[in-house]
């Protein structure tokens, strides 16, 4: 699958990154990393609430990453997160457990999301960039075709201090497609990037990404749009979709010629002897007989 970043652990690695930066959204917050409480990867990006300020007019925890320039997003279906809410702090609950992620383009429109999460417990969600998102501003489009900033800001309780929220994972993912390669006659051979498989095959992967499909077997004939190469660039599809190499059919197998009965049974040497025998005696009695009949 295609994501931003391409390795969706790499925003959780450092601090800055080739795309951009993390920090705080608010003066009260520290961002840093925290390489105990992770779910993979060396690190993950931790946001703690420490109160020295009180400019936080949301009350909560505010992470930010920060693009060095606008990232046109417009390719990407949904954003993933994979985070963690500390659940208490000295025996006290930590958050309320509502929090709110925001995409912001260098015009100031964006894009929010409300969602709940439980404390304590690490959780993935996925949002469909088009759909689960509430607009301010002029269009889906607009926004995420100039994205600046990423926040994510879960609240926190009141009157308790040090709260840490943990963001594992954070990306972009494209759509998946399916594409399916068959062969007439199937069980041919063909490489997919390089990679041996055999017809009938599908391959499910974000669409728009281009791969090449090399057909295997001296006997290949076209594919079903004419093309005789047997080497063909693809494009996984929006949805599912289905390319059909044609091979030349084998010769029919030779059979041998049938052996024909022979219009009489074949009759052992010793017995045609025998036969001879006999009619050669039935000729002499008959000629004895009509030698008989002139005397």
């Amino acid at each position: 699958m295609s994501t931003l970043p391409e390795d969706p652990e790499a925003w959780s690695e450092s601090l800055t990154t080739d795309d951009g930066y993390w920090a705080e959204m608010f003066y009260d917050i520290s961002v840093g990393l925290d390489v105990v409480n992770k779910k993979s990867g060396e690190a993950c990006i931790a946001g703690k609430y420490l109160n020295v300020w009180p400019h936080n007019p949301f009350l909560g925890v505010g992470i930010r990453f920060m693009f060095y320039s606008p990232k046109d997003l417009r390719g990407y279906k949904t954003i993933n997160l994979f985070h963690l809410l500390q659940a208490a702090v000295n025996g006290k609950p930590a958050f309320t457990g509502e929090c709110v992620i925001y995409l912001v383009a260098d015009n100031d429109n964006y894009l929010k999301k409300k969602f709940g999460t439980i404390p304590g417990v690490w959780e993935t969600k996925v949002w469909d960039l088009y759909k689960d998102f509430e607009l301010v501003g002029s269009s889906v489009e607009g926004v995420l075709s100039r994205v600046i900033t990423v926040v994510v800001i879960c609240s926190v309780e009141a009157e308790v201090y040090g709260q840490h929220c943990f963001i594992d994972r954070i990306y972009f993912a494209k759509a998946l497609g399916t594409l399916y390669v068959t062969s007439e006659p199937t069980g041919k051979t063909f490489t997919f990037d390089g990679r041996g498989f055999i017809t009938p095959h599908g391959f499910r992967g974000a669409v728009g990404d281009r791969h090449t499909i090399v057909m295997g077997d001296d006997t290949f004939l076209k594919w079903e749009d004419g093309s005789t190469s047997r080497t063909r660039e693809v494009v996984i599809p929006d949805g599912t979709a289905t390319i059909k190499a044609h091979y030349k059919e084998a010769p029919p197998e030779e059979k041998p010629p049938e052996e024909k009965p022979p219009v009489f049974p074949e009759i052992p040497r010793e017995a045609w002897i025998g036969l001879g025998v006999v009619l050669l005696g039935v000729l002499s009695l008959f000629a004895y007989g009509e030698y008989a009949k002139r005397r």
